[in-house]
């Protein structure tokens, strides 16, 4: 809710409920087991895409096939809303770039 402030005991639980969809949306589409940092990466990154577009997807095929470094490199693929390239400042979603290049980093292991 915009404006609101949360107490960390309001927290938990809302961040626990949203960790576990995000590894559970990750989790039925991936059939192996993956570093801490991929699952953080990937479990971003399925629930920001849509479980369906995820299990789908190209870096789905690389990470089941084993070739996570080629599964990483498809993450700033995904810059589309609504069909907007979301690296042109006139389509206002100037944040989904940045959140790819998170989620790539987190997934190399160049962030924690």
């Amino acid at each position: 809710h915009p404006g609101r402030l949360y107490t960390d005991a309001e927290c938990e639980p809302l961040e626990t409920r949203f960790v576990q969809n995000m590894l559970g949306a990750l989790g039925r589409c991936v059939t192996r087991p993956l570093p801490f940092n991929e699952i953080k990466a990937w479990g971003d990154f399925a629930w920001n895409v849509g479980e369906t577009n995820f299990c789908h997807s190209t870096a789905a095929r690389l990470l089941n096939a084993g070739r996570s470094a080629e599964a990483c490199a498809q993450i700033p693929r995904w810059n589309r809303v609504r069909n907007k390239d979301c690296t042109l400042a006139e389509n206002k979603c100037g944040g989904i770039p940045t959140r790819r290049e998170w989620e790539r980093q987190v997934c190399t292991g160049e962030l924690q």
